[in-house]
């Protein structure tokens, strides 16, 4: 895990030069492909397993080929046999000449959808020396499944112990420890109250003595959203469905279990390019 947090930083500045300029040049990304055989293209690059393809790129497929993806929007497994050429929208894939691709839905006879005004957006803002983040992977983001959440963190570049404080929306402070090491969980006492907004802030100081923070937003799940989140269930392969699981969990806001699977995913495959396309598809 160590050395996937650390690829996954130096990762972060890369795939935000090379990949920026990408989404700057074709639009949004779009789709990863999960599985190809033979030769393929997206805008003249060669596709390989975990490929990003973006807005307005022009898929080819060569004769005896097949090439599998997963659109993010709307989130479902085309499969391509060529020869064939589409060209990937917002709206899906449009043929353009021969075969037409096939879609599959990766979650039949679900009803995932959640009502208007239930996703929400959360973040992670780290604070100091920006050029060495001493904390990472905060947990919880994002929408919650419990009302007493575990906080968890990985800093491997702090020394000392770690003060954590938990505000409410209107930034009031609900609960403070001054000394903590690597976790804490919430007293049970201190029932966090669905559909409110709020952040946690974690500071210490790093092994050149300098003081830094961190601090992360999450909302507690509301009924419907436990629902929606027990009907989704765990996020299994084959990979098209991992990805798409994945994809699900970050729109829907749950980011914490989506980096779960994403890492789930990484360590089965053990494939940087993975780790690329989820700095890509999850900004």
């Amino acid at each position: 895990m160590k050395c996937y947090a650390a690829v996954l930083k130096s990762l972060v500045v890369i795939s935000a030069l090379l990949c920026g300029a990408a989404v700057a040049a074709q639009g949004p990304a779009r789709a990863l492909v999960t599985d190809i055989q033979g030769q393929a293209t997206a805008g003249q690059r060669p596709l390989s397993p975990f490929s990003v393809c973006y807005d307005g790129d022009t898929i080819e497929v060569a004769k005896g080929g097949r090439l599998t993806l997963v659109l993010t929007q709307p989130l479902y497994e085309f499969v391509v046999t060529g020869p064939a050429k589409l060209r990937l929208t917002g709206e899906g894939l449009t043929q353009i000449s021969g075969q037409a691709p096939k879609q599959r839905d990766l979650f039949p006879g679900r009803h995932l959808q959640l009502q208007d005004g239930l996703i929400e957006q959360a973040s992670t803002r780290t604070r100091g020396d920006s050029r060495k983040t001493a904390f990472s992977q905060l947990s919880p983001n994002g929408s919650l499944a419990a009302a007493s959440p575990i906080f968890r963190w990985v800093s491997p570049e702090v020394t000392g112990p770690v003060s954590f404080t938990l505000f409410d929306a209107e930034a009031k402070p609900l609960y403070t420890q001054a000394r903590v090491d690597s976790g804490l969980h919430l007293p049970q006492t201190l029932q966090l109250a669905a559909r409110k907004h709020y952040t946690w802030v974690i500071t210490g100081r790093r092994l050149d003595g300098l003081k830094t923070r961190a601090q992360g937003n999450f909302i507690v799940a509301d009924a419907t959203q436990l629902a929606w989140r027990q009907q989704l269930g765990d996020c299994v392969p084959p990979a098209a469905r991992q990805v798409a699981c994945a994809l699900l969990l970050e729109q829907a806001g749950f980011r914490s279990d989506a980096k779960r699977t994403w890492q789930s995913l990484s360590q089965s495959y053990h494939d940087l390019s993975l780790v690329r396309a989820h700095q890509t598809l999850v900004p």
